[in-house]
């Protein structure tokens, strides 16, 4: 009797526990990723969107500040490496947003769903005149 008593609690607190969500952090993103965006951007204020791509690598620590450097190709005509640094926020729900210096008088701002069974995190670029999405999937811890 006192067992089953047991096994019955064990197995209430291991669904109530299931159900209070995935408890994300900015510690569940440490690591080093691999980095790929793609999408369009404006070929300055009000012009046309073009296309552009980023590779790279990004290393995130648990207090959530991120640097990193990219490879970026504009319109398959400019290409250049751009260096970065970041602060992010990640909410429980796994949700979180960054923003980054990239060295240029604008920041570059992306909200992003982590996916912690996958060691992968996906975001939007957010800013006016970009319509580009990253994913980063993890490489080492």
């Amino acid at each position: 009797m006192k067992i089953s008593w047991i096994i019955c609690i064990i197995l209430i607190t291991a669904a109530a526990l299931s159900a209070q969500g995935p408890f994300c952090s900015n510690q569940t993103s440490v690591g080093t990723y691999a980095v790929t965006c793609s999408g369009w951007v404006a070929a300055g204020p009000g012009g046309s969107l073009v296309p552009v791509m980023h590779v790279g690598i990004a290393t995130g620590d648990e207090s959530g500040n991120w640097i990193g450097t990219t490879t970026v190709n504009i319109a398959g005509q400019t290409t250049f490496t751009a260096a970065v640094t970041g602060k992010a926020v990640t909410n429980s729900d796994c949700t979180g947003s960054v923003t980054y210096n990239k060295g240029t008088p604008n920041e570059m701002n992306v909200t992003y769903v982590v996916l912690r069974d996958k060691g992968e995190t996906r975001g939007l670029i957010t800013d006016k005149g970009q319509v580009v999405t990253c994913v980063l999937t993890r490489i080492s811890k």
